[in-house]
């Protein structure tokens, strides 16, 4: 019989996987899990062979390489949301939308006529780009994580980013904000351009993106245009997420330390 592992938004690649193992998602998160996954070997190969280069013969070893997320990408098989599919011959199950990042999903399990529903983080309501999380509707048994369980997230708002850019460019240098490449990269830029349409200032200001992995998720959110709001600038509707997110004078160039250009705007910082 073949198995088959639910993904609700992540993967861990291992080359001792059954091989007749097969991986469900939702088809967004098979394409982000491509971009992170590969990314992620590159990274761990890099870092195996820079500890070798400083005389570590014992450096940790990569967990898995890209032979193991190639074959990682083939056992994928992509599931629309609320499409029931069936798990092993054991369960049904069924994905809907979590609203945390693009094609998250929470999963409905219909086990010997129990409803369980599991899932991992749960997406903010009245989000700019995301959808809000559907319904989780009844069921016997809900499973979910609870990171932010004991408190209230303060609602959303590009204020307190407009004060940090304005308090910034009275300063002089760099601002810096680090943020993760996907979903959290692509609020930041939208929300920035809504200021830009506000505050002459902030329209003015050199936009760097130092990011490939960011760029490559921004083509994602191309790809699903249906699974995310439309993004709108000054009232129109924006053609696509690579118009940068409605961003004037967006430079995604990346790798801005081997260009030198934050190296510079950092040491004349520290020289004031």
């Amino acid at each position: 019989p073949m198995s088959l592992s639910v993904a609700v938004s992540a993967f861990q690649p291992r080359s001792s996987s059954p091989q007749n193992a097969r991986s469900a998602c939702t088809p967004a998160t098979a394409a982000i899990a491509e971009i992170v996954l590969e990314d992620a070997a590159h990274l761990q190969q890099e870092l195996s062979e820079r500890g070798h280069a400083h005389e570590r013969p014992h450096s940790t070893p990569p967990f898995y390489d890209e032979r193991d997320v190639a074959r990682t990408l083939r056992k994928i098989e992509t599931v629309e949301y609320e499409k029931t599919f069936s798990v092993a011959g054991i369960c049904t199950a069924r994905y809907s939308n979590a609203g945390h990042i693009l094609g998250s999903a929470f999963v409905h399990f219909d086990i010997e006529g129990k409803q369980v529903v599991f899932s991992g983080d749960l997406g903010r309501y009245g989000r700019p780009l995301l959808p809000d999380p559907s319904p989780i509707g009844a069921a016997d048994i809900i499973c979910c994580e609870s990171t932010y369980g004991d408190r209230e997230h303060p609602g959303e708002s590009i204020s307190a980013l407009g004060d940090a850019l304005r308090a910034g460019i009275a300063r002089g240098g760099a601002i810096v904000i680090p943020a993760f490449a996907v979903e959290r990269t692509q609020d930041i830029l939208y929300a920035i351009a809504q200021l830009q349409h506000q505050d002459p200032a902030i329209a003015n200001l050199a936009i760097h993106l130092d990011s490939p992995m960011a760029e490559k998720v921004d083509a994602v959110f191309e790809r699903f245009g249906g699974e995310h709001r439309e993004v709108v600038a000054v009232g129109q509707v924006v053609t696509g997420v690579h118009d940068d997110l409605g961003v004037e004078g967006l430079d995604d160039r990346g790798r801005l330390l081997e260009q030198d250009v934050l190296t510079e705007a950092l040491a004349h910082r520290e020289c004031d």
